[in-house]
């Protein structure tokens, strides 16, 4: 499944598309993820963890793979329906402003189409480049906990 946003193009992954699921778990090596979400490469084995209750997608603009973006299975929190956000930018496109682009409109997407009150996201409070990114896109800031600061996204 392929959902075209305004500047990219989101290709949902499936158990079967190794060549997408070879590209995450080539981000999740990268050094930067795990120096700021270990638990994300130690607990998220992508090609096992695929399936119809997570949403996997691999961000496509002009043709490049250029990051990654999960929403987690919906769970109940505050008796509100809510999901969470991961995303990983490619080494490669970084400190373009992509990140913040693509986790706005794929967020925006979600927000839209499912039927979610709120995303949530946890950043590592060392992370400046992702809360930069997280707050740009929309998020307001909620919580810490021991996942992070805690930001949320409502439903507009």
């Amino acid at each position: 499944m392929k959902i075209s946003l305004p500047e990219f193009t989101l290709e949902k992954v499936d158990f079967f598309d190794e060549q997408h699921i070879r590209y995450i778990e080539g981000l999740i090596t990268d050094p930067e993820v795990e120096r700021f979400l270990p638990y994300f490469k130690n607990g998220l084995y992508i090609s096992k963890n695929i399936g119809l209750l997570n949403a996997h997608y691999v961000l496509i603009k002009d043709q490049h793979p250029m990051g990654y973006v999960f929403f987690s299975a919906p769970f109940v929190e505050n008796e509100q329906l809510n999901s969470e956000v991961r995303y990983i930018i490619d080494p490669n496109y970084r400190n373009r402003g992509l990140a913040t682009k693509m986790v706005q409109q794929s967020t925006d997407y979600i927000l839209s189409q499912e039927k979610i009150s709120n995303l949530r996201a946890f950043i590592d409070p060392k992370n400046l480049a992702s809360l930069a990114v997280i707050q740009k896109a929309g998020f307001i800031q909620t919580d810490q906990n021991l996942d992070g600061i805690g930001f949320t996204k409502p439903r507009k």
